[in-house]
């Protein structure tokens, strides 16, 4: 019997790549505004049926804010339970990733105008001052000093489903 993968059935697994990159004590996020609700998330996204995961972070990524990365390793895994009923579960994988080329200055500085979601290298010191999801703005800000996990640390369930 072949194993079922497909994200069609709502109680199904979804697998979700995301991007920590980190130029100039600055980390790269993007700003959503859902429902009315304004926060900041890492840039990724779903990994597409066949995709490899590295694929995935770089297509993600140049889809979110238009960069050229190159992922790294590995670094961190968190669940998301699906808290509104719907029955999905997601494991989201943390790539480790670097900018190939030049930054653009509107994702330095922020998009800006009224778009629905905004790149932006936020400040590491000011990660306690904005709303981040998953929540592990400390967990960044430690490991920058004390480098990054070599192999993957799993985080547990650390996302509210509410923000998607």
């Amino acid at each position: 019997m072949a194993l079922d993968l497909s994200m069609r059935r709502t109680n199904a697994m979804k697998v979700r790549v995301a991007g920590i990159v980190i130029k100039d004590d600055r980390l790269l996020l993007v700003k959503h505004r859902r429902r009315g609700l304004s926060y900041w998330a890492f840039p990724g996204g779903a990994v597409q049926e066949f995709e490899r995961l590295p694929d995935a972070l770089t297509r993600e990524l140049r889809e979110e804010t238009g960069l050229d990365v190159e992922p790294g390793r590995l670094v961190y895994i968190v669940e998301t339970f699906d808290s509104r009923g719907q029955g999905t579960h997601t494991l989201n994988l943390f790539y480790l990733a670097d900018v190939v080329g030049e930054v653009a200055t509107a994702v330095q500085n922020g998009g800006g105008g009224e778009h629905l979601d905004v790149p932006e290298f936020v400040p590491l010191d000011g990660l306690a001052d904005i709303e981040l999801y998953p929540e592990i703005a400390e967990v960044i800000k430690r490991s920058t000093k004390t480098g990054f996990p070599i192999e993957a640390q799993y985080l547990g369930n650390l996302w509210s489903s509410d923000k998607e």
